[in-house]
């Protein structure tokens, strides 16, 4: 028991909470060594393998498909009762993306640098965007402010954001992102001196949850072959990103949702990629910078734990080839008693 909980505790560590959480539910539900940090472990546990569940399900017939995507990536979407919207983007990438790609999206305070603002048709964009809580190095809480078209009042997300690392057992990483308020701060947080800050005056808190799911990209993916083109030499890697967005109002104008999934959604995620090359390759001087000051983040566990997933992709791919050769093998050899059988 003591050695199970020493190794959670390890696992917790290195950002394996799913493995974390496997282990503590084969331990009785009447341990007494079960701590409430430990049950909140398999509460977070439970979130993540839903929305993991969710990305690797493929988008059912209430799911709209936006049209016109270049090929490098597909947007699917829904809105429910005119004021929440459900996003899904699926892009396919070069493995050489995947560490500048995870450290854009790990920097949260560097988002309005690149996250496009519009003028027109909306007058709409981030604002502001701040790391208020940083407890671990896949943890984070982010706070975004964002303008939106008048009448509306300026909308602030307030979010948790989990980065999990899966790769041993099942070759993925996820983060995930969950609203934060008074209740939900309950078990996402550790910390607990934490305080959930009030809206701004003049401010509307919106919700905002969603994940993002890195995973070798499968050939039959509708992308893939595109990308592929583009990239021949390189491995690729599946991005997958589900939110949900509810931006507490009784109905959103149907222009401005058309235009958010229509166009501002797959101009973001373009500006997301182009960002993540330029960071690539060495032009981005903002996020180059944070990236040295944090090397031991970045070099040492973001860039050798991809490198890692990608053997172990490269290495199931080999097991699944050899296994089909000599499935393949084993069929072309049949014995004069089997092919006797197979003609009864």
């Amino acid at each position: 028991m003591e050695d199970t909980l020493r190794r959670v505790e390890e696992l917790l560590q290195q950002e394996k909470l799913l493995e974390a959480a496997r282990l503590l539910r084969d331990m009785p539900v009447s341990s007494s060594s079960l701590s409430e940090s430990h049950r909140k472990v398999v509460q977070k546990a439970e979130i993540i393998e839903h929305a993991v569940a969710d990305l690797l399900s493929s988008p059912q017939d209430d799911w709209k498909r936006q049209g016109g995507q270049s090929g490098d990536f597909t947007v699917y979407y829904k809105v429910d009762d005119g004021a929440r919207l459900t996003c899904r983007i699926e892009s396919p990438i070069p493995a050489s993306l995947l560490v500048p790609l995870l450290s854009v999206l790990n920097e949260s305070s560097l988002y309005q640098t690149w996250i496009p603002f519009f003028h027109r048709p909306f007058h709409m964009g981030v604002s502001s965007s701040k790391q208020l809580l940083n407890d671990s190095r896949g943890h984070q809480v982010i706070q975004v402010q964002c303008q939106v078209p008048w009448p509306m009042k300026p909308r602030e997300a307030l979010f948790d954001v989990a980065a999990v690392d899966d790769i041993d057992e099942h070759q993925f990483i996820i983060a995930k992102m969950t609203t934060i308020n008074n209740e939900t701060a309950q078990f996402l947080l550790d910390d607990n001196t934490f305080q959930v800050p009030e809206c701004p005056p003049g401010m509307e808190r919106c919700d905002f949850d969603g994940a993002v799911l890195f995973r070798a990209c499968p050939p039959e993916h509708n992308n893939f072959q595109t990308v592929k083109q583009k990239h021949p030499t390189e491995d690729l890697f599946l991005v997958q990103f589900l939110f949900y967005f509810d931006a507490k109002m009784p109905l959103i104008p149907q222009a401005l949702i058309n235009f958010v999934t229509r166009e501002a959604i797959g101009i973001i995620w373009k500006m997301l990629i182009s960002v993540a090359e330029d960071v690539r390759n060495g032009k981005r001087k903002e996020h180059c910078d944070v990236i040295a000051q944090k090397r031991e983040f970045y070099e040492d566990w973001v860039a050798r734990r991809c490198e890692f997933m990608l053997r172990k992709i490269k290495d199931k791919n080999q097991r699944t080839k050899r296994s089909c050769r000599q499935q393949q093998s084993k069929n072309e050899h049949w014995t004069v008693d089997e092919i006797l059988r197979m003609n009864m």
